[in-house]
């Protein structure tokens, strides 16, 4: 591997059970399940800052939409939330259920 980051924690920096990655620009975004937040981190390791706690219950992925937003699938809210790249709330959608938009 190039290069390892984090630690087990739930201060700045640490990670509980990451799952989802994406990086884009200078700039890599974990979805950090159990600490309930994206956490964000220059791509030589440096932690920048997090995000999501009081919105996120259960981040599952991340990924960068063509007009520079955040997605983020919540596995325990069964939903989608949209955060701006600087970690701004924008909205959400989904819901638990097998209808449409469920």
């Amino acid at each position: 591997y190039l290069l390892k980051f984090g630690s087990e924690g739930s201060s700045d920096g640490q990670l509980r059970h990451p799952f989802g990655v994406v990086v884009h620009n200078d700039k890599v975004y974990v979805a950090d399940k159990d600490n309930k937040r994206i956490s964000v981190f220059q791509t030589d390791g440096q932690f920048c800052f997090s995000f999501g706690s009081g919105h996120l219950s259960g981040p599952r992925d991340v990924a960068v939409t063509a007009n520079n937003h955040l997605v983020i699938a919540d596995f325990s809210k069964h939903c989608i939330y949209t955060y701006t790249l600087d970690g701004h709330y924008v909205g959400k959608f989904g819901s638990f259920g097998s209808g449409r938009g469920q």
